[in-house]
């Protein structure tokens, strides 16, 4: 496509330094333009089981046929392994007939049906954060359509919208949606805190004030710190060591604003800890 064939001399993706290619913040990336999950041994879309992986491979060499890098279509396969693991969903257990994943409900005859199931009503179970930050990260192609079904914006002023819709246009359309669906549902105030702690964390990184976090047990620290895989899994961030590992030697982690490169780093645990995976999540951890 036109508009990844970028230069040396031009913004680059966060995934392509220029040399090398961030295969797990490529996934991130990809997982966020495209409707896709990784479930029964299978990769699955609306459309039902992928059983030629042909088109998405064709998919993923449209975004890297701009870098300079050799044997791409080896990148391609290692990045399909990648994907298998950012788009599996092992926390929702199956059902007699079928699976709740992130970005839908796989029905174990093939067919899949859109929605996150994860997403509820509960504020102690889904924070008015993470609620917004959903809505927030919606993709683009489903940003006015959602606006149209669920939020009691004026039609007017989406279709306005619809008209302009690319670069900040986009961002404000996505704000707008996440900011009135979280008002809906959990009030205006829980709605201005959402938003205002999700624009300070993508600005600054500094404002831990309703992010999503987890509390480590003190029996867990061993002189006041924990394996960085360790503590990524603990956080829900990764699902299992092999897949932290990855993602903390590809660059993928940061830990109060240090990025991690090294498998075997022990984190110490003081206060408030924040941990960033990739570029747009964002986790507090405590010591309880």
């Amino acid at each position: 496509m036109a508009k990844n064939r970028k230069t040396p001399d031009m913004n680059l993706p966060m995934w392509f330094d220029g040399q090398n290619i961030n295969e797990a913040l490529f996934c991130e990336e990809f997982l966020q333009e495209r409707r896709i999950i990784f479930a029964n041994g299978a990769f699955f879309t609306p459309d039902g089981r992928v059983t030629d992986d042909l088109p998405l491979r064709g998919e993923i060499y449209e975004k890297l046929k701009f870098c300079a890098v050799n044997n791409i279509p080896r990148k391609i396969t290692n990045i399909l392994e990648v994907l298998k693991l950012e788009a599996q969903e092992p926390d929702f257990p199956p059902e007699q007939d079928r699976i709740h994943v992130a970005n839908g409900t796989l029905m174990l005859n093939g067919t899949f049906t859109e929605g996150k199931p994860a997403i509820v009503l509960d504020a102690e179970k889904t924070t008015p954060y993470e609620f917004y930050q959903y809505w927030r990260n919606v993709s683009d192609q489903d940003v006015i359509k959602c606006l149209k079904l669920l939020t009691f914006v004026p039609i007017e002023q989406i279709e306005e919208m619809e008209r302009t819709l690319e670069g900040q246009q986009l961002n404000q359309a996505k704000e707008l949606l996440a900011y009135s669906l979280t008002e809906l549902v959990h009030g205006k105030e829980a709605a201005d805190q959402a938003q205002d702690a999700a624009k300070a964390i993508f600005t600054s990184g500094s404002s831990s004030e309703n992010m999503p976090t987890t509390a480590i047990p003190a029996a867990d620290l061993q002189d006041g710190g924990i394996g960085i895989l360790t503590l990524m899994v603990k956080a829900g961030l990764c699902a299992s060591n092999g897949e932290a590992r990855r993602l903390v030697q590809q660059g993928g982690v940061s830990v109060n604003n240090e990025k991690i490169t090294d498998p075997k780093a022990i984190i110490t645990l003081d206060g408030e800890t924040i941990i960033k995976k990739g570029k747009k999540v964002f986790h507090k951890v405590v010591v309880e």
